[in-house]
């Protein structure tokens, strides 16, 4: 931005708007006090040595007042295209035109701008600029004056001013909404301000189409929170009462805001949304492109929209889970025949599965492993194998393991949760899962949490020979441990 000089295009066409006149000579400025006001002092040092504020102020209109406006001496003198003012904080500026009837509109040196801070000035389209103690006014030919302050203008800074996405100002500030926000439009957008979310803008595109439709500030997301911002390949918006997703080829979709935290730390297990939210007697439900979620606001956790009951079992656990275990068999055998596994190989209490996302706790805990919703008959975890296999540290191991029932805890206030300790045999091969078995059924007590110990029960069934490696059971093994195991869990019910 540049200093006006007398013949900037830019200033003549604000000037010849505003129907200013050109002054001709100084001898008419100086004609006696009885035809002309006379112009001294500050303000006449200044008018007689600005071309260009002569050029665009005319011939003195009033003479020169000097109020205390605040305590502060400042002198004003009308012209006939607009006025001098003098601070002794802000030394002599002009106002002329349009940005002058702007200015004074609002109550000029005594009104909330305060004092100018600097002569007119040129920017991009043509346009016209002045700075005041406490805002700014903006003239274009196609926006007319505009008064741009508070935090609508710290916000429009941020996105470039005039030079920026939201363009020139088309209004002043205008109290619009139910709630008592208040608005600007701009060229490019509109910023919305209120007292608890500040000032954000809506560029045009589907999420500020969305949120028109919706209602606004005075609609279910209520004033917006930030900008839009890019999210992968599409975009998002925050409003104080949830976001809008935009996905590619899916458009704008309402997400509530406990859904979108978890959503964002990993967007690919989800997809993108491909309807609004919507409330159901068991949460706020999300249908994204590769599952649906809900949003439990008693426990406040995320769920998959399966729906556990009386007779389900939700497993979580390794692969000792796969093939018809003997954990699946011992469960049905209770009338638990509604069976939901989620069984991650390698994965333990502290080995990862990439899969889930890493260990049994951190894939509960972030959601990467969504449980389903309802309240299940029962929940058995099964893991500690892999710990054992990586000779993870016991303490650890408890440690960890403490995290994740701890958030099972909190998912399933209502449900049985039987904690299994780790298949062994007796020999010195499985001395290591032994041990994890020890530290699992020991840390579990101590909580006040059930827990089966399985330490050397493949050797007491007679399974030692029916494994297909080291540690996995053959079908026949899980067969026969299925009977020893029934014993155990039936003593929990």
């Amino acid at each position: 931005m540049k200093t006006l000089n007398v013949a900037a295009s830019a200033m003549l066409a604000f000037s010849l708007l505003a129907g200013a006149a050109v002054v001709a000579t100084d001898t008419a400025q100086a004609a006696s006090s009885t035809q002309v006001p006379v112009v001294d002092g500050y303000t006449g040092s200044f008018y007689y040595s600005n071309l260009e504020a002569r050029s665009a102020l005319g011939q003195p209109k009033t003479n020169k007042t000097c109020p205390y406006p605040n305590g502060l001496l400042s002198c004003q003198q009308g012209f006939a295209n607009g006025s001098i003012v003098w601070s002794q904080k802000t030394g002599a500026q002009y106002t002329t035109g349009a940005i002058d009837a702007a200015w004074a509109q609002v109550g000029g040196r005594t009104g909330y701008l305060g004092h100018s801070l600097q002569s007119p000035r040129s920017s991009t389209q043509n346009g016209v600029y002045q700075f005041f103690e406490r805002g700014a006014i903006y003239w274009t030919a196609a926006t007319g004056a505009q008064i741009s302050y508070g935090g609508i203008r710290s916000t429009w800074g941020n996105l470039g001013f005039e030079k920026g996405a939201l363009g020139y100002p088309l209004t002043n500030e205008t109290v619009g909404y139910k709630t008592g926000g208040v608005y600007q439009r701009y060229q490019g957008g509109t910023i919305i301000w209120s007292e608890r979310t500040g000032a954000h803008a809506m560029l045009p595109g589907d999420i500020a189409a969305r949120y028109n439709e919706l209602g606004g500030p005075d609609g279910i997301l209520g004033y917006p929170t930030g900008e839009k911002y890019r999210i992968n390949d599409g975009w998002g918006q925050a409003f104080a009462n949830g976001r809008i997703l935009w996905g590619p080829n899916i458009g704008a979709k309402v997400v509530d805001e406990n859904t979108y935290r978890i959503w964002a730390g990993n967007p690919s297990q989800f997809g993108w949304p491909t309807t609004d939210n919507w409330a159901g007697a068991d949460g706020i439900h999300t249908k994204f492109q590769k599952t649906e979620t809900v949003w439990n606001q008693t426990t406040n956790r995320l769920y998959s929209a399966q729906v556990a009951g009386p007779n389900s079992v939700v497993m979580i656990g390794d692969s000792q889970l796969d093939g018809d275990s003997y954990t699946e068999q011992a469960a049905r055998a209770l009338g638990m025949t509604d069976q939901i596994q989620l069984a991650y190989g390698g994965m333990g209490y502290v080995a990862s599965n990439p899969v889930a996302g890493g260990s049994g706790p951190f894939a509960i805990d972030s959601n990467h492993v969504l449980l389903p919703g309802g309240t299940p008959g029962l929940v058995i975890v099964n893991l500690g194998g892999n710990d054992a296999r990586l000779n993870v540290p016991l303490p650890d191991v408890a440690k960890q393991a403490t995290l994740m029932w701890k958030e099972l805890r909190a998912k399933y206030p209502q449900s049985k949760i039987v904690v299994n300790g780790v298949m062994s045999r007796t020999d010195a091969s499985h001395t290591q899962r032994r041990a994890v078995d020890q530290i699992i059924v020991q840390t579990a007590t101590a909580q006040g949490i059930e827990t089966i110990s399985l330490a050397g029960m493949a050797t007491k069934a007679g399974a030692d020979g029916l494994y297909q490696d080291g540690v996995h059971l053959t079908q026949a093994g899980h067969n026969l441990l299925a009977k020893s195991y029934l014993t155990e869990l039936s003593k929990h019910f």
